[in-house]
């Protein structure tokens, strides 16, 4: 199916797209403050009998992303896997407000387990704070690479990570 797009911004201003939640809004204002243009609601998938559309399509990560304010029943957890699989890009389900969120990640390569995995935060990188990345447990990736540096390993977390945390807060005294 044609992709059929809503809105595109990277800033939230008066072209601001109408969205369906204050939650979907306040991760928009997460998104801008870090400088991830995203397409909100860009395209319409088939699910089952189904169509939806996923809330956030952030280019420069690759990713797909669907806001919960509580933890995936199966129907979303379902969903977000089908997503993955077939536009062959990662999902990140956002659960929760920016001030205390978890995230699940799907990964179409199939390296992280295959219904998901969670644990996920928000990191940057110690070198460039722009540098956008990923980790857990699991391991750490960068969704938004912008420097080579083979000493960078790991990214900067909690509260090290002044541009993850100053995004976070914007999207948390956002009045939406």
């Amino acid at each position: 199916m044609a992709p059929k797009k809503r809105s595109t911004t990277s800033k939230m201003s008066s072209a601001a797209p109408d969205f369906e939640t204050p939650l979907e809004a306040r991760w928009a204002v997460f998104l801008s403050a870090l400088g991830a243009p995203f397409d909100y609601q860009a395209e319409q998938h088939q699910f089952r009998s189904q169509s939806y559309r996923p809330d956030f399509w952030v280019p420069d990560w690759n990713t797909w992303i669907e806001v919960l304010p509580e933890q995936p029943q199966k129907l979303d957890v379902f969903r977000a896997l089908d997503l993955s699989r077939n536009s062959g890009k990662q999902v990140l389900l956002l659960i929760g407000e920016p001030a205390e969120y978890s995230i699940v990640l799907f990964d179409p390569s199939g390296y992280f387990a295959k219904e998901g995995s969670a644990g996920w935060q928000f990191g940057q990188g110690q070198n460039d704070p722009n540098e956008v990345w990923l980790a857990s447990e699991d391991g750490a990736f960068t969704l938004k690479p912008l420097v080579e540096d083979e000493g960078e390993a790991y990214p900067l977390l909690g509260e090290d990570a002044t541009t993850i945390m100053d995004a976070l807060y914007a999207a948390h005294i956002a009045e939406v």
